[in-house]
């Protein structure tokens, strides 16, 4: 695992900051993470990780709710992506 401060091909996981409620901000991170079918994760997977001293499955941790009430969003873009469905901004 690599720690990296910019957007790059072998991005494999975008940590996000979340609220209370495990809602996340649509940042450029997270929307070129879910162009790109790549995990959306809250930082508990991040400490699973270091506690199991190996990479954890990440569903439990995805984040799955947005700040601006939109639910799946992160995952539905990702799973669109294996699909090679296109997405229309």
């Amino acid at each position: 695992m690599q720690l990296s401060p910019s957007i790059g091909n072998q991005m494999s996981h975008v940590i996000a900051a979340t609220d209370a409620q495990g809602a996340c901000t649509r940042t450029l991170k997270v929307h070129m993470a879910t162009l790109n079918c790549r995990w959306i994760l809250k930082i508990g997977w991040v400490k699973a990780c270091i506690e199991a001293i190996h990479p954890v499955h990440e569903e439990p941790d995805e984040v799955d709710l947005n700040n601006h009430g939109s639910c799946n969003g992160p995952k539905t873009g990702w799973l669109m992506g294996l699909d090679n469905v296109s997405l229309i901004l």
